[in-house]
């Protein structure tokens, strides 16, 4: 690559205007990785973004948008793909043809489309501990302008990283993996483990169910009552869902008002019931906030491995479907023609 050049006026003004609304909206370092990960499509003109982390031996996609968006909780080998020769040589990495270079997982690029790619190291306590990538579905995609957007970029997430959080290099990994509110895994620990669950377990046919879970009612909560009362309803529907649940599953909080349920190993089809029921249950008890009293409840969608779909992306959206028709049923309940 020839010398880097430096970023347009336009270009600038931009990564500007990401510094300034990240620093004004106080983002947790979960929320800084998501805006990133979007921004950097635009900045690049790229079909896909993630940052990924370094853990076990693994880059493991941590944030994803664009075409990456679906492969939240990846891993690829450090020792052989693209992400883990930055970390390790601490170096930027830019691939031009991913069918011709060596250096790449081939088997994940073609999984998500990928003909070329910046890889940029992320610092933390002046080590390489993850990795800033965009990608394209075209060769040659991009220039050493895109790079040193990128490099800019990365100053952003390093100081999300300092101020974030001060001590061991596992606290890094709970941030980018944890719910700051309720203390759940969050949409990207969420992906990981339904992903280690296949790779592990599931490929034997073990039977597996996604619940997807909503809050009703949040918004008027907050509306009325302000947000305080509303985040407040928000771990303590965690805490019912939680204790709803067996610690073989997994409960994670993947929106504001939405979370999602792995249930695994599920003994039968029939389980599914109990499960809904204890929630319902759990949900229905006496609930109140600063001496008022407030009615907890949920809408609940599920599917079922292999019977219903057979990778996350679709079990989730036939989970949500069957959520939104129960919403449905709810505000119907309370709002009768």
């Amino acid at each position: 690559m020839t010398p880097a050049t430096m970023p347009e006026n336009e270009k600038l003004l931009e990564i500007i205007r990401i510094q300034s609304a990240i620093a004004k909206q106080g983002l947790e370092f979960a929320d800084v990785m998501e805006q990133v990960v979007q921004q950097s499509l635009n900045l690049t003109s790229s079909d896909g973004a993630a940052i990924e982390l370094a853990e076990d031996g693994d880059m493991v996609y941590r944030a994803a948008s664009g075409i990456a968006k679906d492969f939240l909780g990846l891993r690829l080998d450090q020792q052989r793909s693209l992400s883990g020769l930055c970390v390790r040589t601490r170096q930027s990495q830019y691939c031009q043809d991913t069918e011709t270079d060596e250096r790449v997982d081939r088997n994940a690029t073609r999984a998500l489309g990928v003909r070329s790619m910046i890889v940029i190291p992320l610092f933390y306590d002046d080590v390489a501990v993850g990795v800033l990538k965009v990608m394209s579905h075209r060769e040659h995609n991009y220039t050493d302008e895109d790079v040193e957007v990128l490099n800019l970029l990365r100053d952003v997430i390093a100081s999300a990283l300092y101020f974030a959080q001060q001590h061991s290099r596992s606290d890094l990994h709970y941030l980018a993996t944890h719910d700051s509110l309720s203390g759940l895994p969050n949409r990207a620990l969420f992906m990981d483990r339904f992903h280690k669950l296949h790779l592990n377990r599931l490929h034997d046919n073990e039977l597996c169910a996604i619940f997807m879970v909503d809050m009703n009612g949040l918004k008027t909560m907050n509306d009325k009552h302000g947000h305080q009362f509303g985040d407040a309803a928000i771990v303590e529907t965690a805490k019912r869902l939680l204790s709803a649940t067996r610690a073989t599953d997994t409960v994670a909080r993947i929106g504001g008002d939405e979370f999602a349920l792995i249930v695994a190993p599920l003994p039968d089809p029939h389980y599914i019931n109990q499960v809904i029921t204890r929630i319902k249950d759990k949900m229905g008890q006496p609930y109140s906030h600063q001496a008022q009293d407030f009615a907890l409840s949920v809408s609940i969608g599920h599917a079922v491995y292999h019977d219903d779909a057979s990778t996350i992306q679709d079990l989730m959206h036939i989970a949500d479907q069957r959520m939104y028709s129960n919403k449905r049923q709810h505000y119907q309940q309370i709002h009768p023609q």
